[in-house]
């Protein structure tokens, strides 16, 4: 249902490029080269604000991770695998663990642990593995990262990771 509004409430709610062009192109052909200036400039922005849309489609998104410990992280990329889990005892934990892929094919591991306890302090650690001719050598820095426990192992058997290494 569309529901009819006054000129200047129009002009007053539209975002601000268009309510220029509009005011423009209502004060007559005097301003013709300004309003094109002004179109130009606003699809230009459509055209960036599109292309940041295709590289965040599908499961690619903006991430930003600040660890306890080294520089804040940000990429482009999509989760790969996680797994979360308490550890039982006295000192429980709760605990996170994340592979990420970059889009230029970079390996992020992100483990995040917090002690279940009132003013305990979580400790989130990053690790990123460039892109390397040699895929195993990064999936092991991965692996290094998470300590090689079972909880890592059994998140690179359901990505298919191979954990073998050929002695010659």
């Amino acid at each position: 249902m569309t529901e009819k509004i006054s000129r200047r409430e129009y002009l007053e709610q539209a975002p601000p490029a268009i309510g220029e062009i509009t005011e423009l192109v209502i004060k007559g052909s005097l301003y013709r080269e300004q309003a094109m200036s002004i179109l130009a400039d606003t699809v230009r922005a459509l055209k960036r604000a599109a292309r940041r849309a295709e590289e965040l489609d599908g499961a690619w998104e903006r991430v930003e991770f600040v660890p306890t410990a080294g520089p804040t992280t940000e990429f482009t990329g999509r989760l790969l695998a996680s797994d979360a889990f308490e550890t039982r005892g006295r000192d429980r934990l709760s605990i996170s663990m994340q592979v990420w892929e970059t889009k230029a094919g970079a390996l992020v591991a992100v483990d995040e642990t917090t002690p279940q306890f009132d003013g305990a302090t979580p400790k989130l650690a990053v690790k990123v593995c460039p892109p390397t001719a040699d895929v195993q050598e990064q999936r092991f820095a991965v692996m290094e990262h998470f300590g090689w426990s079972s909880r890592a192992r059994s998140m690179a058997r359901k990505l298919g990771w191979s954990l073998r290494v050929e002695v010659p």
